[in-house]
């Protein structure tokens, strides 16, 4: 097992995770409900953990795909861009996390202060959910081409078997010269 199949096999627990968290967060801010709150919290807790092995685990895979055929400029670009979503991501897990922490513990301690806030873990969790989900779609784009915008791979090209191993390097000043030649 290399790093990206640990990458792999954790990275969809934080965004299914949030996913049906904040729901239960919401139905239980909105209703009170104390138990349904706290179990809301501890899985926020959760989240914010298992988020960083699979924030860790990301560059392990990262080097694992730079290295498999098909690998390409534009996948390098989505690739980055992941990551850096990743990272915003993590943070912003983090930050839940804690402040999940905190709620938990001003709930049995300072009641009163818990209840004047106790919206704020919502109004965390909608932009780190966000950031999950922008997460994966660009982890997905990787090796899912399928999956990128019709754009971006309107020019990528697999060169002919025993040419390169590697694909076609997808250029901005590629897609102009095809856009001219066909204009022509």
């Amino acid at each position: 097992m290399n790093a990206a199949h640990i990458h792999l096999l954790l990275n969809h627990t934080p965004v299914v995770g949030l996913l049906f968290l904040l729901p239960l967060l919401i139905y239980a801010t909105a209703r009170s409900h104390a138990d349904y709150y706290r179990l809301a919290l501890l899985g926020l807790v959760c989240v914010a953990l298992l988020t960083i092995p699979v924030y860790l685990s990301g560059e392990g895979a990262e080097e694992t795909v730079e290295h498999l055929p098909g690998f390409s400029a534009a996948t390098h670009d989505i690739l980055e861009n992941h990551e850096d979503t990743a990272r915003l991501a993590l943070f912003g897990a983090l930050a839940l996390g804690a402040l999940a922490f905190v709620f938990l513990l001003l709930e049995k301690y300072r009641p009163a202060l818990f209840m004047k806030w106790r919206w704020a873990p919502v109004l965390l969790a909608i932009p780190t959910l966000a950031a999950f989900v922008a997460t994966a779609n660009l982890g997905g784009q990787i090796m899912h081409t399928e999956i990128r915008d019709a754009s971006r791979i309107e020019n990528f090209q697999i060169l002919p078997e025993g040419s390169d191993t590697r694909a076609a390097e997808y250029t901005d000043e590629s897609a102009e010269h095809e856009r001219e030649s066909e204009h022509d």
